[in-house]
């Protein structure tokens, strides 16, 4: 799924709150984690993903052979059950 956020939409909350969105329907299919990619020439959405706490991984997939790439992850935890991180394994794609 890509996101994309158009320049009359900035600096409004609407990133936040669709990426905000997106971690709640995560915690409701049961996810471990988010990973999504952007680019080095995109600060605004780094400094999003950093300020909503995702830290920086390796570039992976289709992003891996790509020097402009910026990944991301961040756990998630279904705070809907009892406010403790969803057991199992990763449900990312490719694991």
């Amino acid at each position: 799924m890509a996101k994309q956020t158009f320049v009359e939409g900035r600096r409004r909350g609407i990133a936040r709150r669709i990426l905000h969105a997106l971690e709640q329907l995560a915690a409701g299919f049961n996810y471990q984690a988010i990973r999504l990619g952007t680019g080095v020439e995109q600060p605004e959405a780094i400094a999003l993903y950093e300020s909503s706490g995702y830290h920086r991984i390796a570039a992976y997939g289709r992003h891996s052979s790509d020097p402009r790439s910026v990944c991301f992850e961040k756990a998630i935890h279904d705070r809907s059950r009892n406010g403790y991180p969803v057991e199992g394994g990763s449900r990312l794609p490719g694991q």
